[in-house]
């Protein structure tokens, strides 16, 4: 799966797994398989008062019509499809996709997905890096993976060849959930990477975090203190819920 390194306006960067196109296919189908149920109710409904039929079709074809934009709009990036795919829309400047930008992309996807039959909207995806379609381009938008890959990222946390004899110092850290380590260890690895004054404000806050979920006394110390103490639950976790 690729990844797509996202900048925020305050210059931290987040690495994100790249939606995959079919995950994407997959997503589609399931909201427009939605957006049909959607018009099948209103037709049916409808129907029931003859010289409603008419009311009943139109209804119907606005409402399916509209179904994508406004489950994004109040999903938070995610319709339905997208939820049961565990894929989402976010803007590529780390900021959350606003209703301008959901609306811009149910606009285009007029012509790209239903127009063209989506193939349009296949074509810009595979050409275009990170794999956007015309209504993410004009956006700023694009879909990413919010699938844990947990397999692959658990053995990336540490280098842990053995954990015979070994006493973790801070047992209390199977409070965290996987999600909350792998999430702090990117954190660290980022800060590796790029250890400017944002990411460190994060690894300060991340301290502070860890310390009052493990309910002990910060003690305040140098940003590679902060680091060491960080890595240490990080290893800790991993020979507590592993053991």
């Amino acid at each position: 799966m690729q990844k797509i390194e996202i900048a925020t306006t305050q210059n931290v960067i987040i690495q994100y797994d790249e939606a995959r196109t079919s995950e994407r296919v997959y997503a589609f189908v399931i909201d427009l398989m939605l957006s049909f149920a959607i018009f099948l109710v209103f037709v049916l409904c409808f129907n029931l008062i003859p010289s409603l039929t008419s009311i009943g079709a139109v209804m119907g074809i606005a409402a399916g019509f509209l179904y994508p934009l406004v489950a994004e709009w109040t999903g938070a990036g995610q319709s339905y499809g997208k939820k049961w795919m565990k894929i989402r829309v976010v803007k590529m400047d780390g900021k959350d996709a606003r209703g301008l930008d959901f609306l811009i992309r149910w606009f285009f996807g007029f012509i790209e997905l239903y127009f063209t039959l989506g193939i349009l909207a296949f074509i810009v995806i595979k050409v275009t890096n990170p794999h956007q379609r015309i209504g993410d381009l004009v956006a700023g938008t694009t879909c990413i993976s919010i699938r844990p890959d947990y397999d692959v990222s658990l053995q990336q946390i540490l280098d842990m060849h053995t954990t015979e004899n070994y006493v973790p110092v801070y047992p209390q850290a199977s409070r965290f959930s996987e999600e909350q380590m792998l999430v702090l260890k990117q954190a660290l690895d980022r800060w590796s990477k790029y250890p400017n004054a944002a990411y460190q404000q994060l690894i300060t806050q991340l301290h502070a975090d860890v310390h009052r979920q493990l309910g002990i006394v910060e003690i305040p110390g140098s940003i590679s203190q902060q680091v060491e103490f960080l890595r240490q639950v990080l290893s800790d976790y991993i020979v507590v819920t592993r053991s």
